[in-house]
């Protein structure tokens, strides 16, 4: 490696440093700023690690095909084409009704919240890919292999420390997540924010209703929202503080490994109280020491340990995704009703409809929460489906699933190389990405720990440095024959990293957009809440001013169906002030044609947002 492109290695190494520590402290990085952050990070990693490779042009541009790709989802396609491949798109853009042969709409119900997953999704791919070209540096290996060790120790000492002083729903004893109409939902936090599940409920005003979305308050763990999150933190770090302590010698290695393992399922399995979570532990420690043990025999009974546990797992898989209901299994009758009234069979098996609805395109990225009241009513939602395989099915359809088996397919041919190929240190220090992305991988089968920013970053980190443990002759690169990068490498990095520089651009403007949506949500509620003594003219001022920041993002941010919802909603408050009617009719006209263009811009947010005025 050049002295320049190691300099950027290093440099990229501590970005990863700090980001790896920063993100799970930072509640998860479920803040739009801390989430920005998070992905400021991942396109300046991008830009100064993903140099170009003599004859890896091709596979340079994959994150670029893959996002080019989804963006079928949200480009306006002819209703024939629409009708073949999504019955489901069809029956929303056409309102019930039959799509005009002359209607040109998009896969995606919801294209602007799927623009934005497309450019995060186009952020991780490449983010694996510079992490993965970065580690040729022995300092980017040893640098980030600790910077997530230390992340562990932080997510770790976070849980045993807080939970001295934490109560419920507040954060390390200083962060209070608790509502502002009931303590135990928000009408203001995102999605991301919440345990995943909100509630749905009519607001009715003297001039006109909607229906607002409450989501449902996590019971917090640690740094993180909910424990299930800080869990999915530990399979995807402890790995990593497990091969540190190996690198350690005498009675430090001896002790440190059994009573790190121990304490980790202590706290995963008994004070955060995560089943899914400390299965998925074990099954990194399992992993991690099949691959590092050194007598032979001891590794064949982990081995034979990992294989059945996998199964376990597995069988749990079918049992909360429904599968295995229904199959006539003796174990599984005397509960068959429990299971088909778990929350998680319930958003799976919702997932499922979704997916038979538009099998080959998916719904579109990010979706699944907007489609979830259509599949099982509207008084109870699903913001993710808990089962982040089954979402990416719903989702992206057999495209997305065919295009995930082809990575994994890649996956494994890694592993296999990197087994047949390490020995010694390098083993140890390999076998913690391999056990971090098996334990990640069976997580996702349990919950939606890719959605939280701060694991989907430090799973991305975990799969680039998993990549890096195979030889390169496994990419068909001689390693012995060193060769100077042609103008097709050179063109294809530079494209990739000009994509990711824009859309990072492009999510600064989607965080300020949502910076700006909490305003009004806040200034919303705010006038809701008529028993807290706040003046009706204080309340009307406050939602002036943020009525004013959102029609002006709106300008900015023109295909966000949430941001024009809120704005229709915030209307429709600002008509019950008193007033002469004329500027009442004027705001009801105005709320009116705000929800016309959710309409346009989602009709499945038009569907069950129940906004209107009043006549």
């Amino acid at each position: 490696m050049s002295h320049g492109r190691r300099d950027r290695a290093d440099i990229a190494s501590f970005l990863v440093a700090v980001a790896a520590i920063a993100g799970p402290l930072a509640l998860g990085g479920t803040g739009e700023w801390s989430r920005l952050g998070l992905e400021a990070a991942m396109a300046a990693v991008i830009c100064l690690g993903f140099l170009p490779e003599a004859g890896t042009w091709q596979r340079s541009l994959t994150p670029l095909a893959v996002a080019a790709f989804a963006c079928l989802q949200v480009l306006p396609l002819p209703a024939w084409v629409v009708s073949s491949i999504s019955p489901l798109a069809a029956e929303i853009w056409g309102r019930g009704e039959p799509l005009s042969n002359a209607a040109w709409v998009p896969l995606s119900v919801d294209p602007g919240a799927t623009a934005v997953g497309i450019r995060r999704l186009m952020l991780a791919l490449t983010t694996v890919a510079a992490v993965a070209r970065c580690a040729d540096s022995v300092v980017f290996r040893r640098r980030t292999h600790l910077a997530l060790a230390a992340s562990c120790v932080v997510i770790l000492g976070l849980a045993l420390v807080g939970s001295l002083w934490s109560h419920d729903r507040v954060v390390l004893g200083v962060v209070d997540l608790r509502g502002e109409i009931d303590f135990w939902k928000t009408s203001v936090d995102p999605p991301v924010r919440t345990t995943g599940v909100g509630y749905r409920e009519e607001v009715v005003l003297t001039h006109g209703r909607y229906v607002a979305d409450a989501g449902t308050v996590g019971m917090t763990f640690g740094s993180y929202v909910t424990s299930n999150q800080f869990a999915a933190g530990m399979c995807l770090t402890m790995p990593f503080l497990l091969s540190a302590i190996a690198g350690l010698s005498g009675p430090a290695r001896s002790a440190g490994i059994p009573v790190a393992i121990a304490g980790a399922i202590w706290v995963t399995g008994f004070l955060a109280e995560s089943r899914a979570g400390v299965a998925c532990l074990v099954l990194a420690v399992l992993v991690w020491l099949s691959l590092t043990l050194e007598s032979q025999w001891l590794r064949r009974i982990v081995q034979a340990a990992t294989a059945i546990w996998i199964m376990l797992l597995v069988g749990a898989a079918m049992v909360l995704t429904g599968v295995a209901s229904g199959t006539g299994l003796g174990l599984l009758r005397p509960f068959e009703r429990m299971i088909l009234t778990d929350p998680r069979v319930i958003a799976a098996r919702v997932a499922g409809v979704i997916w038979r609805s538009a099998p080959i395109s998916g719904s579109g990225i990010d979706t699944y929460g907007s489609l979830f009241p259509k599949f099982h009513g509207e008084s109870v939602v699903f913001y993710f489906a808990h089962n982040d395989w089954a979402q990416l099915c719903s989702e992206t359809g057999l495209a997305g699933v065919g295009i995930a088996m082809l990575l994994g397919g890649w996956s494994i041919a890694k592993w296999k190389a990197f087994v047949a190929s390490a020995s010694g240190e390098s083993r140890v220090a390999g076998a913690a990405p391999w056990a971090s992305l098996a334990a990640i991988a069976a997580y996702s089968a349990f919950d939606w720990n890719l959605h939280v920013p701060a694991n989907g970053f430090l799973a991305s980190v975990v799969v680039g440095l998993a990549a890096a443990t195979a030889p390169k002759a496994i990419d068909g690169t001689n390693t012995g024959e060193k060769r100077s990068p042609g103008r097709a490498d050179v063109a294809a990095a530079g494209a990739v990293r000009v994509a990711c520089m824009l859309a990072w651009l492009l999510l600064a403007r989607d965080a300020a957009s949502e910076h700006v949506q909490r305003g009004l949500r806040t200034a919303i509620v705010a006038s809701r809440l008529t028993t807290q003594g706040m003046a009706p003219v204080e309340t009307d001022q406050r939602l002036d001013v943020a009525m004013r920041l959102g029609e002006g993002m709106a300008v900015l941010d023109p295909s966000n169906a949430r941001l024009a919802n809120l704005l229709g909603q915030a209307y429709l408050h600002l008509a019950d002030a008193a007033q002469p009617i004329d500027t009442t009719n004027e705001h009801l006209e105005a709320a009116q044609a705000w929800f016309d263009r959710v309409d346009i811009l989602s009709p499945i947010k038009a569907s069950f947002n129940g906004s209107r005025p009043a006549g």
